[in-house]
């Protein structure tokens, strides 16, 4: 949060505490709120998330922050030619050349960098922590500055284990912010968002790399030295969206086309000059053409204070 706006926190309006849930859909927020969890909080706003619907990607445009260097960890620089990142983020301190995007210079509270990836070995222990580790952080946080929190927990806990955990989750954590409303009560604002939402529906394997190979095209590491056919697939846990690059720019209507073939991918999508191409495999669908700067989202985040 900028400087100008932490001026007044607190004195001549009540100090904001901006709470952000890791990829919780709106469908289940509105379902907690059936429950009567969150019921001092106003009813939930969609917000449409941008595509690929992934948390560095939205936050960083949600805040105007600087864009990550890819969609995941693991990701193919352009300058370079070559796919970098992958595992090594995940290991040791939460260093500065791990963070994706400058967002996260804003955040008083995210998880310890470990909790990234434990969240999916130990689930229970994990969320439960971080919002233990939230809770005990904001209470001893000054009152005269606003406060930015990230539970990242949330998305692992609902990717692991479905919604029914996570609305036990949700029961903690209306707890927790039912007693900073009554500690505090008009002195402290809650605003409380979600990044981005998720689609609810198991995940099968679409065989990508295979398809491709089978249709004459070789996939590397890196392009700088690759043949013409060659293309570039980062592949590190991104399961509703895959990045192709390819080595000669002639090569993408092809490649788009043979994508669209594949059982389980709905649609490519390319730059083509001033316009964007989508390509389907269904009879319907077919081709479509639309102006780039038309924006659309895949699944929609939510914001309720």
């Amino acid at each position: 949060m900028q400087a100008n706006a932490q001026l007044h926190a607190g004195s001549t309006r009540p100090r904001r505490l901006l709470l952000c849930l890791d990829g919780v859909p709106h469908k289940l927020i509105e379902a907690a709120r059936a429950r009567g969890l969150f019921d001092t909080f106003g009813v939930p706003t969609r917000l449409l998330s941008p595509f690929p619907t992934m948390t560095n990607v939205a936050l960083s445009a949600m805040f105007s922050a600087s864009p990550p260097a890819g969609y995941e960890s693991l990701y193919f620089d352009r300058s370079a030619r070559e796919l970098r990142g992958g595992i090594r983020k995940y290991l040791g301190r939460r260093t500065p050349d791990k963070m994706p995007s400058s967002y996260m210079d804003e955040l008083d509270y995210q998880e310890p960098l470990a909790f990234e990836f434990l969240v999916y070995v130990a689930p229970e222990k994990v969320w439960r922590a971080d919002m233990q580790r939230f809770h005990e952080r904001f209470r001893a946080a000054p009152q005269t500055r606003d406060y930015f929190a990230f539970l990242k927990g949330t998305d692992g806990l609902l990717h692991s284990r479905g919604p029914t955990r996570l609305l036990i989750a949700l029961e903690s954590l209306d707890r927790i912010l039912r007693e900073i409303q009554d500690s505090w009560g008009k002195e402290t604002e809650i605003v409380l968002f979600s990044d981005h939402g998720m689609n609810l529906e198991e995940n099968t394997r679409a065989d990508v790399a295979t398809h491709l190979r089978r249709k004459g095209f070789d996939l590397q590491s890196q392009l700088k030295l690759a043949n013409a056919r060659a293309l570039s697939l980062p592949a590190f846990g991104l399961c509703s969206y895959a990045a192709i690059y390819c080595r000669d720019e002639a090569l993408i209507p092809e490649a788009a086309d043979v994508l669209a073939e594949i059982p389980g991918i709905d649609f490519s999508v390319y730059r083509d000059g001033a316009a964007v191409l989508v390509k389907s495999s269904s009879a319907r669908s077919g081709a479509h053409r639309y102006c780039a700067s038309r924006k659309g989202s895949a699944r929609r985040g939510w914001i309720c204070r």
